[in-house]
């Protein structure tokens, strides 16, 4: 599974095949490519640096097939965990 970024640093969601999950595993755009479109088939952005996620204004007219977005499994990640942990611990 592939962890993708916002520009700022902060986890947006993973990959999973050609699905865009968000952290909260609600699927929001499909891969074609490094290009990644919603379900209503506009393109939302584009993948850079590995695992970063941007918008690419000179895309946003770009369409592909539209999809039924579907529901996959939260991620969480290991800081996240750890907070909880200290919480409930302290």
């Amino acid at each position: 599974m592939d962890s993708f970024w916002n520009w700022g640093g902060e986890c947006f969601g993973y990959r999973e095949g050609d699905s865009l999950f968000t952290y909260y595993g609600r699927e929001v755009g499909r891969f074609d490519g490094e290009e990644i479109y919603g379900s209503n088939g506009r393109c939302l952005g584009e993948v850079m640096s590995d695992n970063r996620l941007i918008t690419s204004q000179s895309k946003k007219s770009w369409v592909r097939g539209s999809f039924g977005p579907r529901r996959s499994g939260s991620y969480q990640l290991e800081a996240d965990l750890t907070r909880a942990w200290a919480s409930i611990l302290l």
